[in-house]
């Protein structure tokens, strides 16, 4: 791996010893707030990912476009984008919210994929799927305008 793939792990590594705030969305795209010496980042996701424990998958993108357990009406009817709808936000509720997740580990591939290892055994992976130069997910410290954002391609990245 080249001198772009270490600039990008190092801008990243703020993530690590991060305690892992809260897990949402935004329509489709996957947010997640980070808190490490009272600076809170923000990792939005715009490409495919899924979180593992134990081996199994336990909430992936697509979860958003399923309805969740409790829905009983007609497919037809389901509308994913109502907060607490859909399996993504039932199953964030039962693996992420009041469970302390502190990042012990970052990974980055040739082709920009990210993956974050928690304490207790979580692990999420971000995949980029684009030939192109699309965002795949982005990484900023929130509330600061002075700061740039990290913004992440499949070919490369860029500070915004």
């Amino acid at each position: 791996m080249g001198s772009e793939y270490v600039k990008l792990k190092d801008r990243v590594s703020c993530l690590v010893n991060s305690n892992l705030l809260k897990v949402g969305r935004s329509a489709d795209m996957l947010w997640l707030l980070f808190e490490k010496d009272t600076i809170i980042y923000s990792l939005h996701v715009q490409c495919p990912f899924r979180f593992i424990r134990q081996g199994k998958i336990i909430i992936a993108s697509h979860d958003m476009y399923c309805p969740s357990k409790k829905f009983n009406g007609e497919y037809e009817t389901f509308n994913w984008d109502v907060e607490g709808a859909n399996l993504f936000d039932e199953n964030v509720k039962r693996y992420l919210d009041n469970y302390d997740s502190k990042c012990i580990q970052i990974s980055i591939s040739e082709f920009n994929d990210l993956k974050v290892v928690f304490d207790n055994s979580i692990e999420l992976y971000l995949y980029s799927v684009s030939s192109t130069y699309e965002e795949q997910w982005r990484l900023f410290e929130k509330g600061n305008k002075n700061k740039e954002h990290v913004v992440v391609t499949s070919s490369g990245y860029s500070l915004e």
